[in-house]
């Protein structure tokens, strides 16, 4: 019973042990895909909201476009209070949700085609943002230059302005669409 009885309960340590350490890799891994299905739902949720943000921004400065056309079109100065907020008012987008996924390293256990179609999207974000800034940099040396009535004086400058911003949220608008109806076919019914 010595030696054979010796070997058989090392193989048996062994196994266990085998088996002990693919069980804990096997939760590891449920635990890492879980929480990357959790922040897919996330991003998801927030690349949902800032789709509506664009939505409204989009219809507000078609608005706008709409009334610098009829004042042109009638010869009929500006007025301030046509633009209640303001000459541009882009949508205000968050990116917290994509920001954190990354830092946690939760992109890294989706499929890389999932994590580029929503890299493009942030992308196509953050060029928008940039866009902001740059206009609030010129509208706001235009108003201390010249006070408000400067920028209604220079309604085509002011058109071109709002027609950029109209087609920077069209393009979000087709690219939060695309990806909202990509991860929501394929994500999991208990995470959406």
């Amino acid at each position: 019973m010595g030696w054979r009885s010796a070997i058989f309960q090392a193989v048996l340590v062994v196994l266990g042990v085998i088996l002990g350490f693919a069980v804990t890799e096997w939760q590891n891994d449920r635990a890492e895909k879980a929480e990357a299905q959790h922040a897919l739902a996330g991003i998801i949720e927030e690349v949902g909201a800032n789709h509506a943000a664009v939505k409204e921004a989009h219809a507000y400065h078609a608005a706008k476009l709409a009334t610098l056309a009829e004042a042109q079109k009638t010869k009929t100065p500006l007025e301030l209070r046509a633009f209640d907020r303001g000459f541009i008012a882009p949508a205000q987008l968050s990116n917290a949700a994509w920001t954190s996924a990354s830092e946690v390293g939760a992109l890294s256990h989706l499929p890389f085609d999932k994590v580029l179609s929503l890299s493009k999207v942030y992308a196509q974000q953050a060029t928008y943002m940039q866009q902001q800034a740059s206009v609030a940099n010129i509208i706001y040396s235009e108003i201390f230059a010249e006070g408000s009535q400067g920028m209604l004086d220079h309604a085509a400058g002011l058109g071109a302005l709002i027609s950029a911003f109209r087609y920077r949220e069209q393009q979000l608008e087709t690219a939060y669409a695309a990806v909202i109806g990509e991860h929501t076919a394929t994500m999991p019914d208990d995470v959406r």
